[in-house]
């Protein structure tokens, strides 16, 4: 997705960058926490607020983008946690490939 920093984002824009974000940290592993993600929006879109939305608070966006299907918004201890739907092409391949490496990684220690 390519952003324009000076242009106002849509709602579409940011639920598409949430969803990217969430697709990149499940790649390599790990976990996108509302927290980083709010960092990242500010980062990605400077005039970002969720104010612009409607939203009194960044957790009500979340949710919003929970319920459109874009994203999985969960709350573990009290922080949410955003990942990708279980049918996510991402997703899938993350948990179908636990503990094996990937084809180049592997051909790097062979030799093929």
């Amino acid at each position: 997705m390519t952003t324009d920093p000076t242009s106002t984002p849509t709602l579409d824009d940011i639920f598409d960058a949430l969803q990217e974000a969430a697709e990149a940290a499940a790649a390599n592993g790990g976990t996108l926490y509302g927290a980083q993600a709010k960092k990242q929006l500010t980062h990605q879109f400077p005039d970002f607020t969720e104010r612009l939305f409607g939203f009194k608070k960044f957790i009500e966006l979340l949710r919003a983008g929970n319920d459109a299907g874009r994203f999985r918004l969960e709350i573990i201890d009290g922080h949410p946690r955003i990942t990708i739907p279980s049918e996510s092409p991402v997703a899938a391949q993350s948990g179908a490939d636990q503990g094996r490496l990937r084809a180049d990684v592997w051909s790097t220690f062979i030799g093929s």
